[in-house]
């Protein structure tokens, strides 16, 4: 049995910032306050946010979480075209909270130690089925292909960890060509409670987890056919329409 340790961002993602100033404790709670009014004016009610800023330098540190990826993909449509959506919907808000926090502390290019757009546990489900697609390029010789398979499988299985609730994790197994989700041990890890919908209290909104991978058989790897992809449906992320043109 080969052992995986993985850090994850949870929720659904959100920015992190992190300036290179020095403020009081009554200042760190406007920042947060600030962030919360800011990420509420543009997220759906659906979706709960998550605020803290830690002092020293300032380090702020929004997530968004509170809805399953299946209720999500009921207004984007299927996953594969949905969480592309998903992501982007996400990163939007996360750029548009970092720019006007950036107005609203008049913060110089110089005090910036770093930004992120968060992606989450989306992020994770769309990095996965994107490899999935490499399993149709011919370009890809048999040795690289059996160990392609090996990291979706793996891949596959850290994804279900997270995913809390049955729904969200049948949508990925389903999403799955049955090469990589026969892989899958007949007990599936215990998720990890709280990911999407935010319930936990630690320092970086981070976690560690273990969990212990079957052997992957690497005999008999074959290619699967491709799934369709179904059209947009429209967001359930943004309360204003997301504009394709959107620099995420």
């Amino acid at each position: 049995m080969k052992k995986k340790r993985k850090s994850i961002t949870k929720g659904l993602g959100g920015p992190y910032i992190h300036i290179d100033r020095q403020v009081d404790r009554y200042s760190l709670q406007e920042i947060e306050l600030y962030l919360q009014k800011e990420a509420r004016l543009l997220l759906s009610e659906d979706l709960s946010i998550h605020v803290k800023v830690v002092d020293g330098s300032i380090k702020a540190y929004v997530l968004f979480g509170g809805i399953t990826i299946y209720n999500l993909m009921a207004n984007y449509g299927s996953l594969r075209s949905g969480i592309d959506h998903v992501v982007k919907d996400m990163q939007t808000v996360s750029e548009t909270i970092i720019e006007r926090f950036y107005d609203y502390e008049n913060v110089s290019p110089d005090e910036v130690i770093y930004k992120a757009r968060r992606q989450g546990v989306p992020g994770k489900i769309q990095r996965y089925l994107k490899k999935l697609n490499k399993l149709d390029d011919s370009t890809v010789n048999a040795e690289q292909r059996v160990d392609l398979v090996v990291e979706l499988e793996e891949e596959l299985l850290d994804i279900v960890y997270l995913l809390e609730h049955e729904e969200d994790r049948n949508l990925v197994i389903e999403a799955s060509p049955e090469l990589i989700s026969n892989s899958l041990p007949d007990n599936l890890p215990v998720p990890a409670r709280g990911v999407l919908d935010l319930r936990f209290e630690d320092d970086d909104f981070h976690q560690d987890y273990i969990y212990y991978a079957p052997e992957i058989d690497r005999k008999n790897i074959s290619l699967p056919p491709s799934v369709p992809i179904a059209p947009q449906t429209g967001s359930a992320i943004l309360i204003s329409p997301r504009r394709d043109d959107d620099n995420v």
